[in-house]
């Protein structure tokens, strides 16, 4: 009956791990790491394990050079305590990585995870093999309509900023160049609006109603 903190803490080039317990007010050490979680997003919880994609930042600012795709993805068991890593699906970035341009989600129950990568798809796979670490792609979802939708006009090569990504009510719902949130249908193909479009200036975020509380600090 403890309500824990899991603290990250950079030093020495290694991000130290600790958990803090509210109750007992006990801060406990558990392991150093040479990457730490992505703290843009919160983790996804599932299966008792929290999930976050690495901090591609954070990494190479320690280590001097990006992580490698083969542990791109953060697993934190909360029952044991213990740290792992897994790959991302789908092709390895090259030299460049772009580990920032995927986001990890909860779709059905099942971990999630949508590809922002190529300049003209949206790909989303979804962990259909736990135990064996097997991705299997669900959706497709062409780029440009999105755009088009929010007024932004479509070039080959030029990234924009898709991320924010939950499922609401079987729609993907997605936050396109920080100011305009969108709801897309899987099977339909339509898009619609979600409240109105912010200026340029301004920024949205979509934050999911949950009946467990994770908090980030920073």
């Amino acid at each position: 009956m403890e309500y824990r903190v899991l603290i990250v803490i950079y030093k020495a080039r290694r991000f130290k791990f600790y958990i803090l317990g509210l109750l007992s007010e006990r801060v406990r050490w558990i392991t150093n790491l040479t990457h730490s979680p992505n703290n843009v997003r919160s983790p996804v919880y599932l299966n008792g394990i929290l999930h976050w994609m690495v901090n591609d930042k954070s990494y190479k600012h320690a280590n001097g050079d990006n992580p490698g795709c083969s542990s791109s993805i953060m697993l934190f068991n909360t029952t044991s305590e213990e740290f792992s890593t897994i790959p991302h699906p789908g092709d390895e970035c090259g030299l460049r990585k772009k580990h920032d341009m995927m986001e990890l989600m909860d779709m059905e129950g099942n971990l999630s995870l949508c590809d922002s990568r190529s300049f003209r798809y949206l790909d989303i796979w979804m962990l259909e093999d736990y135990e064996n670490w097997f991705w299997g792609k669900r959706h497709s979802i062409e780029i440009e309509p999105l755009l088009e939708f929010c007024g932004i006009q479509y070039r080959y090569g030029s990234h924009v900023n898709l991320g924010g990504f939950y499922m609401y009510n079987k729609e993907l719902l997605l936050k396109v160049c920080d100011n305009d949130l969108i709801l897309y249908n899987q099977q339909t193909g339509s898009i619609r609006r979600v409240g109105k479009q912010m200026r340029k200036d301004m920024r949205v975020v979509a934050v999911p109603h949950i009946n467990t509380l994770f908090i980030d600090i920073f």
